[in-house]
């Protein structure tokens, strides 16, 4: 990816990220921050310890996820993350703990299938970048959703 387009995504996303933990301020974002944020913390979250991290981080925000990815045009990455929710049926539940408690009761089978969904997405983001080809995009795409200058307010 490169350097300009790693920073527009960040700057437009950052100041959005804690409320992605905050249900009364997540409800106040519009749904292309939803889908930006969301998309962009998706990435960096599997990316660095697979889709049980965004389970444990952000699962109940999994449906809005979905929702955004398809927004984001981010077809295949949302597929993928649907069939997670459907090794998780814990995963809208507000604590992580809780999220996570469905892995209790996995046994080789399950234990297979997210492994095999982590691998998918890997190869799924070298083939098609969620930050690079459907995030920055978007991004630049609403310039009133993400004003990155004063003109743009």
């Amino acid at each position: 990816m490169d350097a300009g387009d790693e920073y527009l995504v960040q700057r437009a996303v950052e100041c959005l990220l804690e409320d992605l933990d905050d249900d009364e301020a997540f409800q106040r974002l519009t749904s292309e921050e939803r889908a930006a944020a969301l998309g962009w913390v998706l990435a960096g979250l599997v990316g660095n310890g697979g889709f049980e991290a965004w389970v444990e981080s952000l699962g109940q925000r999994t449906p809005d996820a979905v929702v955004g990815l398809r927004l984001l045009g981010a077809d295949a990455h949302a597929a993928l993350l649907e069939q997670v929710a459907r090794l998780y049926p814990t995963v809208g539940a507000a604590d992580a703990d809780t999220r996570l408690s469905a892995m209790d009761d996995w046994g080789d089978r399950e234990v297979s299938r997210l492994h095999h969904l982590t691998k998918q997405f890997f190869k799924l983001q070298q083939a098609h970048d969620l930050e690079e080809q459907f995030v920055a995009p978007f991004v630049r795409a609403h310039p009133r959703q993400f004003p990155m200058r004063v003109e743009d307010l």
